[in-house]
């Protein structure tokens, strides 16, 4: 083992500066203020498997960073302990910079800085101390620290895509630009998803037909896309680089296979059941049918009003749809351009216009005449008539007082909600807590936030579209598209190291292993493990675990209920552990 102590790491107030590799830089002329006794840290470091105590400036800049690479290489070492900046912080970088060097030592990083120097720059004596048990607790444990190494996995170069939408389209049409198989499945007979049932695209008011034809273009005479109509998705069994697909198309079996899956689902338009008296007056129609109503050139009966957040932003579905307050800026719009003399009034909550575009749109239906009138959400409007409309009653927060509007037709605004069958079309795909899970509603597939935006808690699953969330047609399309380069990122090469599919950094901390003669088969592994990474399988008459090593994200959980040890994580093994506690109470 070699160790590296970094001085411009272990002092209090190293600032940052523009430098690569790593965005940060040595302490300048007149800024040597003390921080950690580094040369007290070296010589408390006792352990016998360590061959080399080296002191860096920094590691910040190419030259020094390039220095520990050479000495690393030169000293054949296999283990190398970094003293540094916290593993959160630049740990990932650091890895990676030895690996483009041609390093293939294991890199731990002890932080000797973030939760040490930084915490105890008033008591520098303790700052020291503290830095030298972490140092000789990271050696202890990097000393009997294994490695999680497994062969690299054979990968089907193609994708398939769960739906025909204009998100499930864009990414088919971004991979087969790229020369990718793709298996598209769509369970309507045509393309397109809800975009069919619109008169006008909302903001660009194209029809339904010019938007999709550029996709449409590419997909219908490509020979890399395989595309199945009116196909019902039975399973999709596998693991990233390899799934199994299985459809019926009529009384037809179909069995595809893909290196990576892209939910592309959709959404559905709920149904405005026992709100606002739909189904009990004439006139009282939900936004879909009054879409259908404009596109099959059906005149409108005026006054006309419009009530957003139907059924969202409530106890059962508390979030915002936000592709409503689009679709009835459009829709009036459309009618105030047809038929001027036609009053039409917008009751709301909140108007969702995100953007520059759509903020245009708001004040276009304002300066046509459309009239928009706030209401409280503990004081609806209430819409009045005996067979048919005839008033809302709306509590107007703008005027402070009740008013009542003439109106023949009300248009209620409803959200998107999942399809019932989200959780049958992937099981192993976490799903939102943000809508009730019931027949009618389901739950929107889950993704992992901030850099993954479409990737799900799956490896090789990607979603897009109003699959992951209600969106309109232009945002479905950005995350068709960034669904697809996902895949193609993890389709890239020829295998697929298990190491690299992690969740929470650049590569796996670990790989859970299993000792065979060791295992009981208990099964405490299969029901704690939270990814469904550790199987039960029957061996020789009695049932051993298996870990997948494509699930296995290392959390170590499956370590934790094992009665007899016989399952470890090779990074971080029992041994380790008490080693590091050991070094940690030495002094004691």
């Amino acid at each position: 083992m070699i160790c590296f102590l970094c001085r411009c790491y272990g002092q209090i107030d190293s600032k940052p500066i523009d430098s690569k590799p790593f965005e940060s830089g040595p302490i300048e002329s007149g800024q040597e203020e003390k921080g950690v006794d580094l040369q007290q840290v070296k010589e408390k470091i006792k352990h016998p498997f360590v061959k080399k105590i080296q002191i860096f400036d920094s590691l910040c800049l190419d030259g020094d960073f390039s220095g520990m690479a050479r000495q690393i290489r030169d000293s054949g070492a296999s283990k190398v302990l970094i003293c540094a900046c916290a593993a959160s912080s630049k740990g990932d970088e650091i890895r990676v910079g030895l690996k483009d060097q041609g390093i293939d030592a294991v890199v731990e990083i002890a932080d000797i800085r973030e939760g040490c120097a930084w915490i105890h720059k008033k008591d520098l004596d303790l700052a020291t101390q503290k830095a030298g048990s972490i140092v000789n607790m990271a050696v202890a444990a990097l000393a009997e620290q294994g490695v999680s190494s497994l062969p690299n996995l054979k990968i089907k170069s193609s994708v398939l895509v769960v739906g025909a939408g204009p998100a499930g389209l864009a990414a088919a049409t971004v991979l087969a630009k790229t020369g990718t198989r793709v298996h598209i499945v769509e369970r309507g007979p045509r393309a397109g998803g809800m975009l069919g049932l619109l008169q006008k695209i909302g903001p660009g008011n194209e029809t339904p037909q010019d938007y999709l034809a550029p996709y449409i273009s590419v997909i219908k005479d490509n020979p890399l896309i395989s595309f199945h109509l009116s196909a019902k998705l039975i399973s999709i069994e596998g693991d990233a680089g390899f799934f199994t697909a299985r459809m019926m198309k009529g009384d037809e079996k179909i069995s595809v296979t893909a290196g990576a899956v892209i939910l592309a689902t959709g959404a559905r338009a709920l149904l405005p059941r026992g709100i606002y008296r739909y189904r009990e007056l004439f006139g009282v129609i939900s936004a879909m049918e009054f879409e259908k109503k404009l596109k099959a050139g059906q005149s409108i009966s005026g006054p006309l009003v419009f009530i957003q957040c139907v059924g969202v932003r409530d106890e059962n579905r508390p979030y915002c749809s936000s592709i409503c307050c689009p679709e009835t800026l459009k829709n009036a719009i459309q009618v105030k351009t047809d038929t001027p003399k036609i009053p039409v009034f917008v009751l709301y909550r909140d108007m969702m216009c995100p953007g520059a575009k759509l903020e245009r749109y708001y004040n276009r239906a304002r300066s046509l005449g459309v009239t928009f009138i706030r209401f409280d959400s503990r004081n609806v409007p209430k819409i009045l008539g005996k067979d048919a409309v005839e008033q809302v009653e709306c509590f107007d927060v703008s005027l402070g007082r009740k008013i009542n509007i003439p109106a023949k037709t009300v248009v209620l605004s409803t959200g998107l909600i999942p399809h019932p069958d989200t959780k049958g079309v992937f099981s192993n795909v976490t799903l939102t807590r943000e809508s009730r899970n019931d027949e009618e509603s389901g739950k929107f597939f889950r993704v992992k936030p901030l850099m993954n935006p479409v990737q799900t808690d799956v490896p090789g699953v990607f979603v897009c579209g109003s699959a992951r969330w209600p969106v309109l047609a232009d945002q479905a399309v950005t995350q068709g598209e960034a669904a697809a380069m996902k895949a193609l990122a993890l389709l890239s090469g020829e295998s697929l190291n298990p190491q690299s599919l992690s969740r929470f950094r650049e590569s796996k901390f670990a790989i859970a292993r299993v000792d065979t003669k060791g295992c009981s088969g208990c099964g405490n592994c299969v029901a704690a493990c939270p990814f469904e990474a550790c199987v039960l399988e029957s061996v020789e008459n009695r049932f051993q675990c298996r870990v997948n090593p494509i699930r296995c994200t290392g959390c170590g959980t499956c370590v934790s209920v094992c009665p007899n040890n016989s399952i470890q994580l090779p990074e971080q093994t029992s041994r380790a552990v008490t080693a590091m506690l050991l070094a940690a109470f030495e002094a004691e």
